[in-house]
């Protein structure tokens, strides 16, 4: 388990066969799977899109945040909003970076 919230729901990391860890998530309430998370696992450009990516994940958030904000704003919300946004411009910078090294889908630093 790496994260369990106020209401004993669970987010637990998976290690999957043959995998690299870091690639399946479940989301549990008392040992009940309320959700799956598969990240994309292995190069894009040597396996295929395979899963999310943590850009969709963080879309996905950023998204669900406004959303909660705009019907009971808090402080909180803003800042977890700006937190978010810096992390997807951040992940996005990796990305375009790897894409003009020409690296990007492929297992290289």
């Amino acid at each position: 388990t790496i994260h369990k919230d106020n209401n004993n729901v669970s987010v637990v990391h998976k290690n999957e066969a043959n995998t690299l860890p870091g690639h399946f998530y479940a989301i549990e309430k008392d040992g009940t799977v309320l959700g799956n998370i598969s990240f994309q696992n292995g190069p894009v450009g040597e396996v295929g899109v395979n899963g999310i990516t943590n850009e969709a994940l963080i879309a996905i958030v950023i998204h669900r945040t406004k959303i909660l904000n705009d019907m009971f704003p808090s402080s909180y919300n803003e800042l977890a909003l700006h937190s978010l946004c810096g992390a997807l411009t951040a992940f996005e910078a990796r990305t375009k970076d790897r894409v003009k090294r020409q690296v990007e889908g492929q297992n290289k630093i």
